[in-house]
């Protein structure tokens, strides 16, 4: 369980995911599975690191595993470049997210994504909360996206307001 405590302004930082992911849904290491209460709380102006891997995930959350909890949180400002990865997932809250979470009493506001995919494979999935679910179940509530959300994408892209692709 993890609690915020206070606001925090991540300007002239590179903030790496927590638990980023590759092939859209296995994490590397572990993927997220606890509960993540930003307590009414902003993270804000954060820049996500650069990760090329085919099916990488960008968020604060890159993969929000099985049963995991992202609740109470504000999320301001957030830029991502995801540079060459193929079958990219990115959303505010988490880029990709598995069977079963929580995602509640959230917002996003002002989003970023550049994307220029290589390979074969030239997609990617952008969603305001998430990029992509995977497994299909869970709950997403009481949200609020805001402001201005550019995407500049060369190829083929699924967005969505709260979610780019739902399978």
């Amino acid at each position: 369980y993890y609690k915020f405590t206070a606001d925090i302004d991540m300007a002239d930082e590179t903030y790496t995911p927590i638990s980023w992911a590759s092939n859209m849904s296995t994490a590397q290491g572990a993927a997220f599975t606890g509960v993540l209460d930003g307590n009414n709380h902003v993270i804000k102006n954060i820049t996500l690191k650069t990760i090329s891997t085919y099916g990488s995930t960008y968020g604060i959350i890159g993969y929000l595993g099985a049963n995991g909890v992202v609740k109470n949180l504000g999320v301001e400002n957030i830029t991502v470049n995801a540079s060459t990865a193929s079958r990219a997932c990115i959303g505010g809250i988490a880029g990709s997210i598995g069977a079963g979470v929580t995602i509640e009493n959230c917002y996003v506001r002002g989003m970023t994504v550049t994307a220029a995919p290589s390979g074969t494979d030239k997609t990617t999935y952008v969603g305001g909360i998430a990029g992509r679910t995977v497994g299909n179940s869970g709950t997403i509530k009481n949200l609020n996206i805001q402001g201005e959300f550019k995407v500049k994408q060369n190829y083929e892209m699924y967005g969505g307001g709260v979610v780019g692709y739902n399978t």
